[in-house]
């Protein structure tokens, strides 16, 4: 993109509370399922950022873990149309915890299991459980899909209980 720099500053000019403007190169190939970036304006020396959706706060690295706030309509739909007050919500490949975190605090009564093999992504899934008070409501994994859905079915297992 020839121009993406000054597509940048002018986004920064319009916008008085941007820091940063970056650019995705290229497409997910890591495991852990984040896009390489290039900044187009602004400070390079941190992508971390707090969003806000809903009222629900997020402390996310855009650099080290997935991120994509095109997905917020469809977590208000799960949430709305799909989860009664009472379920549990087993978050897989939770990431940061958009949905699981979003979904604790707008159903206050909901259990929440989130999983996800990023470390850092559950070091930031972690921060967004305090970010947002939830305490013990949301309850943090860091392992692989596969190991974690063996803990979950396995009965005798203490932390699925909590």
């Amino acid at each position: 993109m020839p121009y993406r720099r000054v597509i940048g500053q002018v986004i920064m000019d319009k916008n008085a509370t941007i820091k940063t403007v970056v650019s995705k190169i290229g497409q997910i190939e890591t495991t852990f399922r984040f896009y390489d970036l290039e900044c187009i304006a602004g400070d390079d020396s941190t992508y971390e950022t707090i969003h806000v959706e809903d009222k629900v706060r997020f402390k996310v690295d855009i650099s080290r873990v997935y991120w994509c706030s095109k997905l917020s309509t469809e977590r208000s739909r799960v949430i709305s149309d799909l989860l009664k007050p009472t379920d549990i919500l087993c978050d897989m490949f939770c990431g940061v915890g958009p949905l699981a975190v979003k979904a604790a605090v707008k159903l206050p009564k909901l259990r929440v299991l989130a999983n996800d093999l990023n470390p850092i992504a559950h070091e930031y899934l972690e921060k967004n459980i305090k970010l947002n008070k939830l305490g013990s409501r949301v309850i943090p994994f860091n392992m692989d899909a596969r190991t974690y859905l063996r803990m979950l079915v396995d009965k005798n297992h203490a932390s699925v209980d909590k």
